[in-house]
This record gives C-alpha cells, sequence and structure tokens, in this order.
C-alpha cells in the first residue's frame, strides 16, 4: 500500500496522506484490540475463522484491483 501511495500520489501530498494513514492506524489499534479480545475471550474458535476470512476477502479483492491496472 506505501508503495501504491508512493507512486500515485503526487508528491506535495504524501507526507499528508501517510500522516492521515498512520493516525487513523494509531487511533484504530487501541479499538480493535479491544474488540477482539473481548469476542476471541468469548468465541475464539469462531472469532478466528470469521477474522481469516475478512483478511482473506479483503487480500483477494486488492489483488483483483491491482491487477486490473
Amino acid at each position: 500500500m506505501q508503495s501504491y501511495i508512493q507512486i500515485n500520489v503526487r508528491n506535495e501530498l504524501i507526507g499528508y496522506f501517510f500522516s492521515m494513514i498512520f493516525i487513523c492506524a494509531s487511533i484504530a489499534v487501541p479499538i480493535g484490540s479491544t474488540l477482539f479480545g473481548l469476542i476471541i475471550d468469548q468465541h475464539a474458535i469462531e472469532a478466528l475463522a470469521i477474522i481469516s476470512a475478512g483478511i482473506t476477502v479483503i487480500n483477494a479483492i486488492w489483488f483483483v484491483l491491482i491487477s486490473r491496472r
């Protein structure tokens, strides 16, 4: 994703894009850790299956979008 941004975003905006990405990631990590921790404590196997399926779907969509270019 970082390579994609560096190639397709104008040089003047790269710093802005990266700072926004890392700000959003910094906000999302504690929220996600708390939510997934609570879910996994109660339903470990189901949560692992859903998370794995979600990651697989996101990667497949990303691969399809990149291969179309």
